[in-house]
């Protein structure tokens, strides 16, 4: 019943920005309040806002890869985290010309796995000028936990009133229509270089985890497991192969991974 729009998807975002994800129920009701007066929305939607959130931090993410421990929000150690990560990839024209949407759905089809693949044709159809320069963007929160790194995306679309619409088919569709798939890979290959730069010992499949997108109107713990979160974890191969197309480092495999 929270209204849908720019707008409200904005103040969640701000919301979410500065929330301790471990603050009690009268912590996540006055943080509400008090960022609800920046955006101008009604104070009879905030009740409902502040119960929604308190369901979404509470909710089991699962084990969302294999060796990976399950977490909730409400989990994460802060210092372990870093909201609104900023990124700045190079786009230089290389070999094969400038940077644009044929040339990503070539490595889409050629190195990832069957999701990526069928993605690559939506891709190719992508509408937008050839890149030159540097590629902006900011991740909403990155956090390390159980020994991975993790992206997570917030999404407030409204997809229905039930939990059946927020279930992994129509998340999937929801992931594909937004081309959100083309966004997890390039907020995964920012973490990958950053990684690099900054780990001796990174590696690819013992410290990436994989992107996490939160559909939070879907989220809560009394829904079936899965509801409302959408993982991704593309192949590694894939990952380098942007890398490359990006002119971004891509780190080496460390010794005997």
């Amino acid at each position: 019943d929270f209204p849908a729009g720019a707008r409200a998807g904005q103040l969640v975002h701000d919301i979410l920005e500065h929330l301790d994800l471990a603050a009690d129920e009268e912590g996540i009701a006055l943080l509400v309040k008090r960022r609800a007066r920046r955006h101008g929305l009604p104070e009879e939607t905030l009740a409902s806002l502040a119960a929604a959130l308190r369901e979404a931090l509470a909710t089991p993410i699962g084990d969302p890869a294999p060796g990976a421990p399950g977490f909730r929000l409400a989990d994460l150690v802060p210092a372990r985290l870093r909201r609104e990560m900023p990124f700045t990839p190079p786009a230089a024209q290389g070999p094969g010309g400038p940077l644009g949407a044929a040339r990503l759905a070539e490595v889409f089809a050629s190195l990832g796995g069957p999701r990526e693949r069928a993605y690559a044709e939506r891709l190719r159809r992508l509408a937008f000028p050839e890149l030159r320069g540097y590629l902006t963007g900011v991740v909403d929160l990155v956090v390390e936990h159980g020994g991975r790194f993790w992206v997570i995306d917030y999404k407030s679309n409204h997809l229905g009133p039930r939990p059946a619409d927020y279930a992994p088919a129509a998340l999937e569709e929801e992931m594909l229509r937004h081309h959100y798939v083309l966004q997890s890979h390039l907020y995964l290959l920012a973490l990958h270089a950053h990684l690099g730069r900054h780990r001796s010992d990174y590696d690819y499949d013992r410290h990436l985890g994989g992107t996490l997108y939160l559909f939070l109107r879907g989220m809560s713990p009394r829904y079936p497991p899965g509801t409302g979160v959408f993982f991704l974890r593309p192949e590694r191969a894939l990952v380098e192969g942007l890398a490359r197309l990006f002119a971004a480092p891509s780190p080496a495999r460390a010794a005997g991974a």
